[in-house]
Parts: structure tokens; C-alpha cells; sequence
């Protein structure tokens, strides 16, 4: 992956409505830039706020940002006019008095752009694109992603929870808590570095808001990358390191793990990472884990103590020598991390083709073991307290329910209930015998007017949404609180994505687990609930370019497109991930 790392903000409005003159000035209520941490902006923004009470924040934010960096660069002596705050004060009077003319054009009478030469004016126009303020911008340059129609949704099946009695005797999971085994802490040193965050939205309105750049190493490969709040972390796993940045801060923070994973063993061996932010009271605070080894690490990047969470040995390991994930030969199952409740300081951990899960409450210190009568494949935590499992080989579905504090001395033990797929008996999709794996599963519910949109029926009804390769999106209403058969609705796919060849190279190959061919590592699909939307990152091969460009157009050199499903307005759109 290029360590070009951009940050994309969907615009999610039917239309556009910032025509005309004020196009920019509205443009300006959605622009961000840098937080800023230094006393002297503070004061500077509270003054402005005197001149302009009603300028939008973001706009004297703006401003405070971008006349600081010029100031700065006339002390550098890279410009030779120090602009001081009188300049912006006249600016702010301006908008206030005339809030409808538009930021850029109340900035270019300021600076007078033809008494420059033409290196200053580029020097110039470039601190003030950095901080999103469109100088040489036209109301025309509106670059959204092209709308296509979502296939009707249908009603494709039931699933229904298995509740027979002598079933439900055979399938009790017996549970064993312990202490967990701390090793550590031992400290490792946090590298700060600056971040140059550039906003995006300075010469055309794309829905990419900001990009920058993280100081990685060229060979390095990101693993993983999760938000909590404001914070983002990023995984790398050649060699691993961790980054973490504010999404508006001036720095960003980076922990190399090289001691605790060292490059490589035997010469072949690979780790991949996967990290999970934890909630108060550790804020700040992530663990680590590493597939292949099960290696468990809890990370504070404030004070870089590194400490090793000791999860009980797999029963059935064997010794063996290190695999290669680049190679081309099937590897065993590996170790997986479910983080969906990591803010509550719980994480659920599971072996491939394994019959048992581990809860690590890392506040308690404590893991708890479950023992399963099956070998799973995959594990979606759908609620804190029930959990979908695929079975390994035939990939049928069980829900575990567990109670909510297993800590407590009369929580019994967990129930697993199978689930019969029933497809619908006449229409679409009938007699389809095919078990179809998720790669996502939400793990909370569409609000009732998202529903509602999605199935174009007033309903009320708990629920989750689903995707596979074969489908935009599922959604499963009645699922997993309610005991009657839960009705199965899909916006289905023309042509499965699996089906589709990636003959081609490229940045997406990346993650797969072999050179050319394979299956991806990681696969990048979330769920958008309050935007009743389902957005995947999937690569140029399997996007409908066609559809999207024109004849004449040549598609744009991207690394990714993220398909975004919205069922509230029923439309597909792919928007390019830059490289």
C-alpha cells in the first residue's frame, strides 16, 4: 500500500445544493482544519469571533490556521510580506457584513495575486489550499461519485432458531474462567512526528475531505486501520509498528514493535496484526494481536509500556515450522481477534477449524474459556451477549447466547442454538440450497426509519445487516432477539464477487495470501447504520467501470473504490481511493 494514506467523508445528500455564487462561502460550514493547540491561535480565534459572530467556526479555524503558517513562513524568509492578524480581521469583518460573497473571493482581494512573481503566487496558493481555502476553485468543480440504481430488494428466505429440547440439552458450553498471565511491561520509546494534513476540497468538491501522508518505510504494509472518537491507529506489519494520530491534530505518534517481532524467522515467517482500541478508563490504551503466533500485546502510547497478555495454549498445537502467508500453499487456520465491544475492555479471541473461544476482560485481567461441540470457521459478535458462529466444514450457523457478566458467580453456562435457512417457497431465490459465509454482520440494529426506508414498509423490529459476496446488503428482521422465524431480505448482486477474476496486479494484491491468486487476508466491508448505508473497499478489477465513465473517459489510476450501498435513496455509487 502507499504510504499516501487518505481519510474519504461520503457525502451523503441526494443532489447538491450549493449552486451559484455562495457556493464556496457554504463550503466553507464543511471544511475542517487543523486542530490547533498552541494558546496564541486559541486567542487569536476568540478574537475574531468578537468581529464575526455569526462566521462559522470552521471558516476563522480555517483562517487562524492558514495566516499562521504564512507568518510562519515569513519568519522562515520563504516569503518576504508578514501578514499579521490585521489582514484577517478585515476578512472577518468583511464576511460578516457580507456572509454570501464566498471565502475565496473576500481572500483574493486581500492578496493581491498579480504583484506577485510566479513562484510566490504558487507558494502562496498552496499554504491556502493546504487549508481548504479554494483560491482559482470554480462553482462548477463538483466531482461526486455517479449514482447507479440498487437491484430491488426481495424477500429471499427465514432463519429460524432451533429450539428443541433435546437439542438444547446437547448443546450447553461449558465454561472456565482464570486469572490472566501478564508478562512486562517493558517500555519502548513513542516517536512523534509532524503530520501535514492537507484538505482536499480546495480546487474541486470530491467526496474526499482530507488526505496525508504517515513517515512509514517504503516496504511497510498496513495491516489494519480503526477510528475511536478522533483517533486513528494504523498497523503495519513490515516490521510492525503502530501509528496513532488525532484525525485534526499537528502530530502523529509511532511505537515500532521490531524487539517484541523480529523481521523475520527462519527467513520466511511474516506476522499479521490487528489492533483494537479499548474505552475508559483506559483510554489510550490498544492491544495487539498477532494471527499466526496468538501473540497478545497491550500497548499504552502514552508512556510506551508494552505488556504481553498470556491467552491459555491451544490444546491440539503442535510444533511446527513457521509458515510463509506469501506463499502459495494452504496454510493452517489462523488465530482471530473480534474487537466490536473493545470500547467496553472486552475482546473475544478464536482459533480456524478450533472448538473453543477465549473473552479477555482486560480491565479484570481475567480470560474466560468456552468449550464449543463444534469447529469454527468464523465468529460475529451480533450483541455483547450473542454471538453468531459458522461452523468449519459445513459453514451452518449457531447462535451462542451467554450471560451478559460471565464474571458473576451464578452465570451458568453458555447455549448454543442452531439456525435452519429456510429459502422462501415460491420466487426469488427458492430452492437455493447454497450456505452463504458474511463478511460483515453488524453488531447493533437500523434504526426504525432506516428500516423502514430500506424495506419501503413501516416496521418496527430489531435487526441486523449482513453482507456476502453474492449480496449489496442483507438484512435480517427479528434477528437475534426474536424466537419466530426472521425473515431474510437482499439486495442481490448481478454477478457474485468471487466469481469475478483479479487477474490483474496491483496495490489491492497486497493483502492476499499469495502473489497473484488467493483470496484476500482481510476482507474491508463496514456497516454505516445511522447513514442506513454498507460501504466495501473492492478493487478496480471488480468494479462496473463501464457503467460509471463514459466511453471516451479513461478511468482514473486508483489503489481501491469504495462501494457504497445507500438503502435509504436505493442507489450504488463507487467513489476512487487515490493512490
Amino acid at each position: 500500500m502507499h504510504p499516501d494514506f487518505r481519510m474519504l467523508v461520503l457525502a451523503n445528500r441526494p443532489g447538491f445544493p450549493f449552486l451559484g455564487n455562495d457556493f464556496f462561502g457554504a463550503l466553507g460550514d464543511i471544511f475542517s482544519c487543523h486542530a490547533v493547540d498552541n494558546p496564541k491561535p486559541q486567542a487569536e480565534l476568540a478574537m475574531l469571533k468578537q468581529y464575526g459572530p455569526d462566521v462559522p467556526e470552521a471558516t476563522l479555524r480555517k483562517l487562524v490556521a492558514a495566516f499562521g503558517e504564512l507568518r510562519s513562513m515569513a519568519d522562515q524568509g520563504t516569503i518576504t510580506y508578514p501578514y499579521s492578524t490585521r489582514e484577517v480581521v478585515n476578512i472577518v469583518k468583511h464576511l460578516q457584513k457580507f456572509p454570501n460573497e464566498g471565502l475565496a473571493n473576500v481572500v483574493r482581494n486581500v492578496f493581491d495575486f498579480d504583484s506577485y512573481n510566479k513562484d510566490m503566487r504558487e507558494v502562496l496558493i498552496e499554504a491556502l489550499h493546504k487549508h481548504g481555502i479554494p483560491i482559482g476553485a470554480k462553482p462548477t468543480s463538483v466531482n461526486l461519485a455517479k449514482e447507479l440504481p440498487l437491484p430491488e430488494v426481495r424477500m429471499t428466505g427465514y432463519w429460524t432458531l432451533n429450539q428443541g429440547g433435546n437439542a438444547r440439552r446437547k448443546l450447553l458450553c461449558p465454561t472456565e474462567t482464570r486469572t490472566i498471565d501478564v508478562k512486562g511491561p517493558a517500555f519502548l520509546r513513542v516517536q512523534s512526528y509532524p503530520c501535514n494534513r492537507q484538505e482536499s476540497r480546495a480546487l474541486s468538491f470530491t467526496e474526499e475531505k482530507a488526505h496525508w501522508q504517515i513517515p512509514m518505510n517504503e516496504v511497510n504494509i498496513i495491516c489494519d486501520v480503526v477510528s475511536s472518537d478522533d483517533t486513528l491507529y494504523v498497523a503495519m506489519c513490515n516490521p510492525v509498528s503502530l501509528y496513532s494520530m488525532k484525525e485534526r491534530g499537528e502530530n502523529i505518534q509511532c511505537m515500532e514493535l521490531y524487539d517484541v517481532f523480529p523481521r523475520t524467522i527462519s527467513g520466511v515467517w511474516q506476522p499479521f496484526v490487528t489492533v483494537a482500541p479499548l474505552g475508559s478508563p483506559l483510554d489510550g490504551q490498544v492491544v495487539l494481536h498477532e494471527e499466526q503466533s496468538n501473540t497478545v500485546l497491550h500497548l499504552d502510547l502514552v508512556t510506551g509500556a508494552v505488556r504481553r497478555l498470556m491467552l491459555p495454549p491451544d490444546s491440539d498445537q503442535t510444533p511446527s515450522r513457521a509458515s510463509n502467508w506469501w506463499s502459495n500453499k494452504e496454510q493452517q487456520g489462523g488465530h482471530k481477534m473480534c474487537r466490536d465491544f473493545s470500547q467496553k475492555n472486552w475482546l473475544l479471541f478464536y482459533k480456524e477449524d478450533g472448538n473453543q473461544l477465549e473473552v479477555l476482560d482486560v480491565l479484570e485481567g481475567r480470560v474466560h474459556s468456552i468449550s464449543l461441540p463444534i469447529n469454527l470457521k468464523s465468529v460475529f459478535l451480533v450483541a455483547e451477549d450473542r454471538w453468531l458462529l459458522l461452523e468449519s466444514n459445513t459453514k451452518k450457523k449457531f447462535l451462542l447466547t451467554k450471560p451478559m457478566h460471565m464474571a458473576a458467580e451464578d452465570s451458568g453456562v453458555c447455549q448454543l442454538h442452531s439456525i435452519a435457512e429456510d429459502p422462501v417457497s415460491a420466487g426469488h431465490g427458492a430452492g437455493s440450497a447454497e450456505v452463504l459465509v458474511p463478511q460483515m454482520l453488524s453488531n447493533e440494529q437500523l434504526p426504525n426509519e432506516n428500516l423502514s426506508a430500506a424495506l419501503d414498509q413501516r416496521i418496527i423490529s430489531p435487526n441486523r445487516v449482513l453482507a456476502d459476496t453474492s449480496c449489496f446488503a442483507q438484512i435480517i428482521v427479528g434477528f437475534p432477539d426474536l424466537m419466530s422465524p426472521n425473515e431474510v431480505y437482499t439486495f442481490k448482486r448481478p454477478v457474485d464477487l468471487s466469481a469475478i477474476k483479479s487477474s490483474e496486479s496491483g496495490s489491492h494484491t497486497f493483502f492476499r495470501g499469495a502473489l497473484q491468486s488467493g483470496t484476500a487476508k482481510r476482507e474491508n466491508c463496514v456497516s454505516l447504520l445511522s447513514a442506513n448505508q454498507v460501504v466495501r473497499a473492492i478493487p478496480p478489477t471488480k468494479v462496473p467501470l463501464r457503467d460509471i465513465y463514459p466511453k471516451d473517459v479513461t478511468p482514473p489510476m486508483t489503489a481501491a473504490y469504495l462501494e457504497v450501498t445507500d438503502l435509504t435513496s436505493k442507489k450504488l455509487k463507487y467513489i476512487p481511493v487515490p493512490r
